[in-house]
């Protein structure tokens, strides 16, 4: 069922023929939406089939990449607002409205 799926290119086949990992840039693409939220995140940069940068837009996050060699490297994008989710900030706490309780006996 896997080898069918590559066939059909459900997955990239260069990338699983190499490294044994299903992925393709569809998934890749999706990850990156959602992870835009997060401080940071970890990415094989042999396992990239998309560029990043073009999806992360103007989000705050630090990207750290694990080359071929097992190596970090840093990439820090940090700017001023979200272009894809917007400003996002902590739910704000509603005040508790007081009611005069009636008395009735």
């Amino acid at each position: 069922m896997v080898i069918d799926c590559i066939n059909w290119g459900l997955f990239d086949k260069e990338t699983y023929e190499k490294y044994e990992v299903l992925t393709s840039k569809g998934i890749q693409t999706r990850y990156i939406e959602a992870i835009l939220r997060r401080k940071s995140v970890t990415l094989h940069e042999e396992f990239l089939l998309i560029d990043f940068r073009d999806h992360i837009g103007s989000s705050k996050i630090s990207i750290t990449l694990i080359n071929a060699d097992n190596k970090e490297v840093n990439v820090n994008i940090n700017c001023q607002s979200n272009k894809i989710n917007g400003d996002i900030n902590p739910q704000s706490k509603v005040k508790e409205s007081k009611v005069k309780e009636s008395k009735v006996k």
